[in-house]
């Protein structure tokens, strides 16, 4: 029914097998034990790709925490286990709200990436300590202006040409699992409009 979408699924699934055919010439597809892992990480890969890529909306952004990094989950990508992490999917066309609460533990950066990992040109913008940007309020609550005009303080950049700018929150993590640490909302600062919603859902 519609010539367009599936060409794009099957260039999808030739892809998949590109990504097969590689990791089975590999030399460390000769050894019995990792061809079973090898398979594991080409899921992975797939999960990460719907997560990253297609699942976050633009329109109603959140801070994808159980669909993002887990060393356990989600590996690829070098994450670690003593970091919680938060990613944001934000279109640097607008500005955004970021509010949250330190918690228990100082060290709190925030990356700014003008485009998903991996996708060409994509670049980092912004490597921020919270703790050098931001005033906090005694109870450790903070409020941060992502986009639109610069600002002196409690101000992180995004790109404006990119309508993905891949931020993600690297919350310290010391007692694995044992402390509080802290929260985080994001918003838009003006309501999204439909065009956005329409882009998001259907295009």
């Amino acid at each position: 029914a519609s010539p367009e979408l599936r060409r794009a699924w099957e260039s999808y699934h030739s892809a998949v097998d590109e990504l097969r055919f590689t990791m089975e010439r590999s030399s460390m597809f000769l050894n019995p034990r990792y061809r079973a892992k090898a398979f594991h990480i080409m899921l992975e890969i797939q999960a990460i790709v719907y997560c990253m890529a297609v699942a976050p909306r633009l329109a109603t952004p959140r801070i994808h925490t159980n669909s993002g990094w887990h060393d356990d989950i989600f590996s690829m990508g070098l994450v670690g286990p003593d970091w919680h992490y938060g990613l944001m999917y934000l279109d640097g066309a607008f500005t955004y709200r970021l509010t949250g609460r330190r918690g228990e533990n100082n060290l709190l950066l925030i990356q700014v990436c003008n485009e998903s990992l991996g996708i060409e040109g994509s670049n980092t913008i912004g490597m921020h300590d919270l703790n050098e940007i931001v005033d906090f309020a005694p109870d450790g609550s903070y409020e941060i202006t992502l986009g639109g005009p610069r600002k002196d303080r409690n101000w992180i950049a995004l790109d404006q040409k990119s309508d993905w700018n891949f931020v993600y929150i690297r919350t310290q993590i010391i007692k694995y699992g044992n402390e509080d640490i802290g929260s985080f909302r994001i918003e838009h600062v003006e309501p999204a409009g439909r065009e956005l919603y329409e882009r998001d859902e259907f295009s």
